[in-house]
Order: structure tokens, then sequence, then C-alpha cells
């Protein structure tokens, strides 16, 4: 029994920090290609990066609201920058 609740604890927490590892590896990557105060532009999201988070860049956008992206999504799409 207790074999058992140890494996299933062991697969629970390493199936579910598979997902916040890639987002922290993917925000490592991206901090080489923007900055805070950068436009970026990303599929229906364009503004300013006010901040870089361990799994999301936080962006502004011209209408003033705040949008969390994470980190993956610009590793693996095309992203548009112009320097702030």
């Amino acid at each position: 029994v207790f074999f058992g609740a140890a494996a299933s604890l062991t697969l629970l927490v390493g199936l579910g920090g598979r997902d916040v590892a890639t987002e922290v590896a993917s925000t490592r990557a991206v901090k080489r290609l923007i900055s805070v105060g950068d436009v970026i532009e990303i599929d229906d999201v364009d503004g300013r990066v006010v901040a870089l988070h361990a799994t999301a860049v936080e962006v502004t956008t011209d209408s003033g609201t705040t949008v969390l992206i994470p980190s993956s999504r610009l590793a693996s799409g095309t992203l548009k920058i112009t320097r702030g």
C-alpha cells in the first residue's frame, strides 16, 4: 500500500511538473530575444513587454489590457519584435 501511494504521488508530481518545466525552459530562451520595453506581436496580441516572469511574459496592449502570454507560445510561434 505504501509503495502504491508513493508511486501515485511521484507520477502526479512528475507529470504536473513537466508543463511548468517546459514554460521555465521556454522563458530562458525568450529572455535572450526580448526585454522589458520591447513591443511584441504574436497572433492576436500586440503590446509592450512590462515584465518577464518565470513562466510567462506580461504585455500591456494599447487599450490598457494586461495579458500574460505563456513563454512556450512565444518560443514556438511567429514573433515580431520592435525594440523599445
